[in-house]
This record gives structure tokens, C-alpha cells and sequence, in this order.
């Protein structure tokens, strides 16, 4: 027995000296547990046994269970038996699945790299379709997720088992994770594969790290293999089908940037006004007014009576999707704004305007890829864009955000005012009737929770998580409003780090960070003077005239100049890289592909945006290519690897064409 407890301490303690070289955070979280328990700080739930003299258990001492009730080394043997590489079982997919008519496939060549990312690509899809084998065995496991630990005795015979590049530990106890360091030796297992720990993570720190993770290896997890030891890790299996569904290369796909970057300079060359919306005005127009939003969810219509009757004491900014209902409701914003670049809603939005005078004295404050037909309706005075996604006027920044409700706060905190009241910046379900907009809401866009969803067929608009509540405890909304809420509270670091702009949410939907919750009956009206609105439009139009742009000058066409020279020079070092080398096998082709992702990321290239959008191809497309090359029973892989190459340049090269040609364009204006 001496000898086994020897043993027991001189694995901690190895494990322990193995942490604080490789994982200093973790370590120090242990080494803090420890100092707690020895100052009988926390009491013990869990007691390391040894029992019938040849395992450990886990004794829970609070109901005096144990935790594998039964000789926990066989135990670990068994339940890893049918662990294997087979791709469609015990796996996340990164992707979503679709089959292409033979028509489209045959079409793919005429398709531009502004079509959909799926025609675009349907020819690499289609081919990896066509010739994966019909086992989805892998070849390699380049990373293994382990829901519970245990022990941890189960890991070295799955690590054994199935030789992954790359472990990734997941573990909600960090008194269990402790007590596994007597037993398995964590270091050994370092020697043969990556470690990735995240221990006692709470789902906000587990959700960043992963997402993190995942964005860094995204050509190796096409699919993800995992084993869940534990049903207490449910809560962050769901956060990472949050992250695989929320992917930023999926939010804003590279053909959504180059439409951008396409129409951001069709509006510069019509000589449109651009907004400079890098920072804060100190000095604004509003700095001493009080700005009320008016976004689409429930909660707006349960407010309309606080908003007619108070709207004269506030700067209203409002969605153009809205405009319909605000008329309807004898509403009136003063500044209206649009990020979508759809075409049919928004068409369709004005012509439900009755009186087009509607937008005779409102600012139209807009991402300068909204669609052209829309704009050109509108009056061009009037019109004031801001970059999207991409900076080609130069020091005027860009704002980027998966909507246009969170996107307006941000423009709220740009012009620096009194303070900022919410309505209808719900980005939940209605708690009563399920559904996610307000009622008159004009848009495609409303969804109802589907609370028979689940994590097996994981819908990014439909399946229900549960998020803290402004008003409640907790509230129902979906993945899709989950980025939002982070990309709100990520604004506000950016635009309001200090505070100094009060924020108040009347919406009974999600809560904000930094925001303070408010019934509409408890805001104190009476302290907030009447708005002359004629005078504060012509004032924010002159603020507004005042640090905006409707033309390149001299320094932007000297950087413009230098990007589109530097997209040849890219051009070619891309084609030598990938064209112009014979690739003998696929670990050869693995190390261009990793050598064509550094050569990207140098900072001798000026072209930048196009960088980012030809980075975002790369994460859309280059983990089917990965992926079919790393099948068991795949024939001839030089063969495959030969038509993948010539098809993935093809479509690169297009993007960079295309992207040249636009700036050759704008600078012959």
C-alpha cells in the first residue's frame, strides 16, 4: 500500500512540475486548490480510494457514492473499445452538407467568385463528394476533444488507440481533474500529441478558447472527433456548436467582402459622402441629447405607446426595415440605418412606404455595401455611408458586425451622446409566444423557437440556448442572436470603455454588459426637454458634412496604388508557390498549403483586404480538400491532389483578378 500511495504522489508531483512549464495557469489554479484545502479554506467533496488492493475510485463524500463503482481500469478498457476513426460517429461536423445537380457543377467554371460561396466552389465540393470512399475512415486524427476526465485513465489507451495529433481535455471539475493527477500520468502523454486543458472553465472563457482554437487549426477539423466520458460536459458540447455555426468566415463569407469592397467603390466613384467613424466624437451634435434605438425585436411593440408619446424628447435611430411600421405608427426617426446588402427586402420595404417624403428630412446613415438599387431611391443629400467591412478611404475606418442592430449602437456611441435608451434590442424570443421579431416587423427574418431542436441536428435560427435576461433570470434566444449579444458587448469595449456614455435597455430580451435595465414607466421623462427637430437635423447634417469624404485625395490613390501593385506581386508568388511545384505526396502538399497560409500572413503585402478575403476562401474551402486527402482507401492521392490544386487556384486567382481589377478602376477615376 506504501508503495501505491509513493507512487500516487510522485505522479502528482510530476504532473504538477509538467503543468507549470507548459500550462503556468493551470498549474497555478491547482496549486491555489491545494493551499485552500490545506487551510481548510473549501472542504473536500471527493476522496481519492484505493480499493481490493488494485484501483482507484472516487468517493463523492457528500451521498457516499463512488464514481466508477467498480474496478475503474477495466472499466476505462471497455468503454474506449469502440472508439475509432470513423468520421460519422461521435463527431462535430465545421460544415454544412449539400449535393449539386450536375448542371451547376458543369456551370462552375462561368461562376464568379461574387456568387454564392457554394456555386462557386460546387466543382471542389462535388469532386470530394464524388470520390471520398464510402467508409469515412480517417487516415490521421489531427485533434480529439475528451468530454470528462475521471481519472483520466481512459485518455492514455485513446490516445494509444488512436494516435491524435492533438488532445483537447475538457473537464467542469477542478477537484476531480486534481485527483486524476495521482492516477494518470499527463505527462507521458505530451511526449507523442499536442494538450489543450480547459478545466473548470465557465462557458464564456470555454467558448472564447475554442472558438480560438478552432480558428486556428480550421484545414484539420473539417470534422471534429470527440468522447464524452461525462454527461456533466453538456453545457459545452452546445458551446461549440455555437462556435462551429457562428464561424466568422461563415458570418461574413469572402464573396459578402468583395460585394463590399466592389460597392463601397461604386459609391466613392458616384461621389457619395463617407462618414469617418474611427472613434468617438468628443464633440458632437448630440453630446448633450439623449439618443433612443428603435431595433426589431418584441419588445418594440410593447413600447410604442412610450416611444409616440416621448419621441419628441429624443434623437431616434431607427432600422430601415422598420420604416413602414414607424409610419404606420406616426413615428419618425431622425437618423435611419442599413448594413444588409439584399436586395428584394429592402425593395420591398420602401415600396410599403406610403408617403416617399417619409425620407425627405431623416439621415440615412448606411454601410457602403447596401444594395445600389436601393440607394439610388433615396435622396443622395441625405445619404451618408460608412466603410463596411473593408477601409479603401484611408484613416476613415470601417465597422463590421453580424447586424445592424448592434451596428446602430455603435453609430450611437460614435457621435458621443447624453446617453442611449434601447427598444427593441431584444435578440431573444419573445418569453410568451416564441417568436423573435416584433410584430409588423417587415423582413423575412422571423424565426420561432424550436425547443424540439437538438445539438444532433443543430439549427443556427432555431435551436434554443439560454442566455442571462435583462429583465429575467434567464431568457430563450438562438445561436444567431448569441453572437450578437457578444458583438453589443464587444462594441461597447471598443466605443465605451469607460462608461462615460450611460446606457439604458428598456427591452425585456437579453441583458447587455455595461447597460443598465429600465422600464419605459421609470424613465424620467419629465427631466428630458423637447428636441427642435428641424434645427437638430440641419445640425447633425452639418456634423456629419463636417467629417465626412465624397472623394479619394492624393494619399489614399498613393495607398490604393501600392495595394493593387502588391496584389501582382502576390499573384505571382502564389502561383510559383502553388502551380509551379509538383506535389509528390500529401504531407509534400500539406507543407505548400501551410507555406501559402504563411506567405499570406507576411507583412510585405500591402493589399490587406484582399489578404483577409482570400484568408476567408481559404478557411471555406481548403478543409474539404484536407479532408478527402486524409481518407483511408482514397486511390491515387497524387491524382486528386493534382485536380484539387488545379481547381483551388483557378478559384484563388480569381478572387485576386477580381479584386485588382476593381482597384484598377477606381483609380483611373
Amino acid at each position: 500500500m506504501q508503495e501505491v500511495q509513493n507512487k500516487a504522489i510522485k505522479t502528482y508531483n510530476t504532473n504538477m512540475d509538467f503543468f507549470k512549464t507548459h500550462n503556468p495557469e493551470l498549474y497555478e489554479q491547482i496549486k491555489l486548490f491545494d493551499l485552500a484545502l490545506n487551510l481548510e479554506e473549501i472542504k473536500s467533496n471527493l476522496e481519492l480510494e484505493y480499493k481490493d488492493n488494485k484501483y482507484f475510485d472516487i468517493l463523492d463524500v457528500n451521498n457516499s457514492e463512488y464514481f466508477y463503482n467498480e474496478n475503474s481500469i477495466e472499466y476505462s478498457k471497455r468503454i474506449i473499445k469502440n472508439t475509432n476513426n470513423d468520421l460519422t460517429i461521435s463527431s462535430f461536423k465545421s460544415f454544412m452538407e449539400y449535393s449539386f445537380s450536375q448542371d451547376i457543377v458543369e456551370k462552375s467554371k462561368l461562376y464568379s467568385p461574387l456568387s454564392s460561396p457554394l456555386l462557386y466552389n460546387s466543382s471542389i465540393i462535388n469532386y470530394v463528394d464524388e470520390n471520398s470512399p464510402k467508409d469515412r475512415f480517417c487516415k490521421d486524427i489531427y485533434c480529439y476533444m475528451i468530454f470528462g476526465v475521471g481519472l483520466g485513465l481512459h485518455i492514455p489507451l485513446i490516445a494509444n488507440k488512436l494516435k491524435p495529433k492533438l488532445l483537447y481535455i475538457v473537464e467542469p471539475s477542478l477537484e476531480t481533474f486534481r485527483l486524476s493527477l495521482f492516477v494518470t500520468e499527463y505527462f507521458k502523454l505530451n511526449d507523442n500529441c499536442r494538450l489543450i486543458f480547459s478545466i473548470a472553465e465557465n462557458k464564456k472563457i470555454f467558448y472564447e478558447k475554442f472558438a480560438s482554437f478552432f480558428r486556428q487549426a480550421y484545414m484539420y477539423n473539417h470534422y471534429l472527433k470527440f468522447f464524452l466520458f461525462s454527461n456533466n460536459c453538456n453545457v459545452y458540447l452546445e458551446s461549440i456548436q455555437v462556435a462551429l455555426t457562428s464561424q466568422p468566415h461563415m458570418l461574413f463569407t469572402y464573396d459578402r467582402k468583395l460585394k463590399s469592397f466592389m460597392r463601397t467603390i461604386t459609391y466613392l466613384k458616384q461621389n457619395y459622402k463617407f462618414f469617418d467613424v474611427k472613434e468617438n466624437y468628443q464633440k458632437s451634435s448630440l453630446e448633450d441629447k439623449p439618443v433612443l434605438i428603435l431595433a426589431a425585436g418584441p419588445s418594440l411593440h410593447k413600447n410604442l405607446n412610450f416611444i409616440r408619446e416621448n419621441q419628441g424628447k429624443f434623437i431616434i435611430m431607427a432600422l430601415f426595415s422598420m420604416c413602414p411600421m414607424l409610419e404606420k405608427e406616426g413615428i419618425a426617426p431622425d437618423i435611419i440605418t442599413n448594413y444588409d446588402e439584399a436586395r428584394d427586402v429592402f425593395i420591398n420595404t420602401y415600396n410599403e412606404i406610403k408617403d416617399k417624403k417619409y425620407f425627405d428630412n431623416k439621415i440615412l446613415l448606411f454601410g457602403s455595401h447596401v444594395n445600389e438599387e436601393l440607394v439610388s431611391l433615396l435622396p443622395k443629400d441625405n445619404v451618408y455611408f460608412f466603410q463596411a467591412m473593408s477601409e479603401i478611404k484611408k484613416g476613415y475606418s470601417f465597422l463590421s458586425s453580424p447586424s445592424i442592430g448592434e451596428m446602430t449602437y455603435a453609430l450611437a456611441l460614435i457621435f458621443n451622446p447624453k446617453e442611449i435608451y434601447l427598444i427593441g434590442l431584444d435578440f431573444a424570443f419573445d418569453q410568451d409566444t416564441g417568436k423573435s421579431h416584433s410584430e409588423g416587423y417587415f423582413d423575412s427574418g422571423q424565426f420561432e423557437a424550436d425547443k424540439e431542436a437538438s445539438l444532433e441536428k443543430f439549427s443556427f435560427r432555431k435551436n434554443v440556448i439560454k442566455v442571462k435576461g435583462n429583465f429575467r433570470e434567464i431568457v430563450e434566444t438562438m445561436p444567431v442572436f448569441n453572437i450578437s449579444i457578444k458583438a453589443f458587448n464587444g462594441l461597447t469595449k471598443t466605443f465605451n470603455k469607460d462608461n462615460h456614455i450611460p446606457v439604458y435597455n428598456l427591452s425585456d430580451g437579453a441583458y447587455f454588459e455595461n447597460t443598465t435595465p429600465i422600464n419605459g414607466k421609470d424613465v424620467d421623462v419629465k427631466s428630458l426637454v423637447d428636441i427642435n427637430k428641424s434645427f437638430i437635423s440641419q445640425y447633425l447634417k452639418d456634423f456629419l458634412k463636417s467629417h465626412s469624404s465624397s472623394s479619394l485625395d492624393s494619399y489614399d490613390t498613393d495607398i490604393l496604388a501600392k495595394e493593387l501593385e502588391s496584389c501582382k506581386v502576390l499573384k505571382e508568388d502564389l502561383t510559383q508557390l502553388l502551380s509551379n511545384q509538383k506535389h509528390s505526396s500529401v504531407v509534400k502538399y500539406h507543407q505548400s498549403i501551410n507555406q501559402y497560409n504563411i506567405t499570406l500572413s507576411l507583412t510585405k503585402y500591402e493589399c490587406k483586404d484582399l489578404i483577409k478575403i482570400l484568408f476567408d476562401y481559404n478557411r471555406y474551402t481548403l478543409p474539404y480538400i484536407i479532408y478527402l486527402l486524409n481518407m483511408k482507401g482514397l486511390n491515387n492521392p497524387k491524382a486528386h491532389i493534382k485536380k484539387l490544386n488545379k481547381l483551388f487556384v483557378e478559384k484563388v486567382i480569381k478572387i485576386i483578378d477580381l479584386y485588382s481589377t476593381q482597384l484598377e478602376e477606381l483609380l483611373k477615376k
